[in-house]
């Protein structure tokens, strides 16, 4: 069969040099043996072009990588290798700063381009299901020949099994090599943030009589601190004619705006980064609870998409000294409490670095429980732990209250909110309570450890309650039903005796 040309403006996969054209006749036979054809990846030419495109990404683009993604990745390179490469050179930060200023937006946009998990290929119409295509062009088997690696499939196998695999490899070559540039840009800002620091740090120790490592912290993190320090050093200088540069500290103040700028745009990136396994469509919702707090508590909740993932960013030492088991094995070492089955399954895996909006790094801790937060009772809580006294309100609606006391169960922690409950809370809905709030009651009295009132309650259930509801914890379900059914039949039996006494 004589070859087909290729398609006008179609790239066979080779790079910038001469197309490799095969005809048909250098390919075993398959129909001969029985088996078909699959088409995973194109040619790679084992020859070299002669003056290489030094602004491509590195290593050749499969041909079915989108040219909208294609023109990002080179692009995210071009700017990726400028910039790294006069950054890693501390007496050219100043001109690397410049090229990046230039170009990081867009390569933020390529960026979040390149980490959104691309739209499931849609089904081709022609012949055979293992033909790979280009955006908006299809080609069938035999005329692809030219430009497709031929890999040999079994006849057995289904051509549903066969499209799935193609798509498969075409995903997973797409994200790895979409991840691989957006995490070497990462690296790039993470450079060039280290140039800036260190050239910073250095004009620090030459120019600041006893300087120390903590005044150069103090510096990065306290503006009004670092407007003090960079005054006395310029007086110093002028004094011991260091420096003749009228402009010198003037432009080291800037050079620490920028350091404080590039902070911020290293947290956007690796927030997009460290967050690229959810999809974009996702709404991240952020509570700060404690502004400067060092631990993030993260809940992707999962199970449904339309849910929000939720964040708190917290002080973890104000946790530490709650009674929860969960947040005591989370953030404190040396907690001595037993670990049983029910707090293992709520503690979340080892923590990650996460950088906030703010710059500032802490741990995020990615959290097994669904939450959704309802009637910010979550948020009450943790308010509570960290004496946020003003932003506990004194009266509630019940529903409210009810879910307060399930977020304090879940987290088993409740002594933030103790005092509230009992002075405060229970109080009123003890004298308003309906009938029909019964098992809530029952749920807050057991929670908060009011020992009188959930006896007194519990008899009313045990009396009056004919299936204890999905609120309760189970053991309290269970415990409920016994004593019901062993009151029941005292009862009977006692019914009985009497009834025998006059029949």
């Amino acid at each position: 069969m004589p070859s087909s040309p290729l398609p006008p403006g179609r790239d066979s996969g080779l790079g910038s040099g001469k197309r490799n054209r095969r005809s048909t006749s250098d390919i075993p036979s398959a129909a001969k043996e029985g088996r078909k054809w699959s088409f995973p990846t194109p040619f790679s030419s084992s020859k070299r072009p002669s003056n290489p495109d030094t602004n491509t990404f590195p290593g050749s683009l499969a041909s079915f990588v989108d040219p909208g993604t294609a023109n990002d990745l080179r692009q995210l390179h071009k700017y990726t290798t400028k910039i790294k490469s006069a950054a890693k050179n501390v007496n050219h930060i100043d001109s690397a700063w410049d090229d990046y200023v230039k170009h990081r937006e867009r390569c933020l946009e390529c960026c979040k381009s390149l980490v959104t998990p691309p739209l499931p290929r849609r089904e081709s119409s022609v012949v055979s299901p293992t033909t790979l295509t280009l955006p908006k062009l299809e080609y069938q088997r035999d005329q692809s020949f030219d430009t497709l690696n031929l890999v040999i499939v079994d006849t057995e196998s289904s051509t549903q099994s066969s499209s799935s695999r193609a798509d498969s490899l075409r995903l997973d070559a797409h994200s790895e090599q979409c991840q691989k540039a957006a995490r070497e840009w990462q690296t790039t800002v993470e450079l060039l943030a280290k140039g800036l620091r260190t050239s910073l740090q250095e004009t620090y120790n030459e120019y600041e009589k006893g300087a120390t490592d903590e005044g150069f912290e103090r510096m990065c993190t306290d503006r009004t601190a670092r407007n003090h320090i960079i005054y006395r050093m310029r007086n110093a200088s002028i004094s011991k004619m260091i420096s003749a540069d009228l402009d010198f500290f003037p432009k080291y103040d800037v050079r620490f705006r920028n350091y404080d700028e590039i902070k911020k745009d290293l947290a956007r990136v690796r927030t997009l980064l460290g967050t690229s396994s959810i999809p974009q469509s996702r709404l991240i919702i952020e509570r700060r609870i404690s502004p400067t707090g060092d631990a993030m508590l993260e809940f992707a909740n999962a199970e449904s998409e339309e849910n929000p993932v939720i964040r708190f960013r917290v002080a973890s030492h104000c946790l530490r000294e709650t009674s929860s088991p969960i947040f005591g094995h989370m953030f404190n070492a040396h907690f001595r409490a037993e670990l049983d089955d029910d707090t293992r399954r709520s503690l979340p895996p080892p923590p990650i670095r996460h950088v906030c909006a703010d710059g500032n790094e802490v741990l995020l801790y990615r959290m097994p429980q669904t939450e959704l937060n309802a009637e910010r009772s979550l948020e009450i809580l943790l308010h509570a732990a960290h004496n946020h006294n003003d932003r506990v309100p004194r009266e509630v609606q019940f529903s409210q209250f009810v879910a307060i006391t399930e977020a304090c169960l879940r987290y088993r922690c409740t002594s933030p909110l103790e005092l509230a409950v009992e002075h405060m809370w229970l109080p009123y809905w003890r004298e308003n309570a309906t009938d029909d709030m019964l098992e809530e009651v029952l749920l807050i009295c057991y929670v908060f450890g009011l020992s009188e009132n959930f006896t007194r309650l519990s008899r009313i259930a045990i009396l009056g309650m004919t299936d204890p509801g999905s609120s309760l914890p189970h053991r309290v379900k269970e415990k409920i039903a016994a004593v019901r059914q062993a009151k029941i039949e005292q009862v009977y039996e006692h019914c009985t005796t009497t009834l025998g006494e006059y029949l």
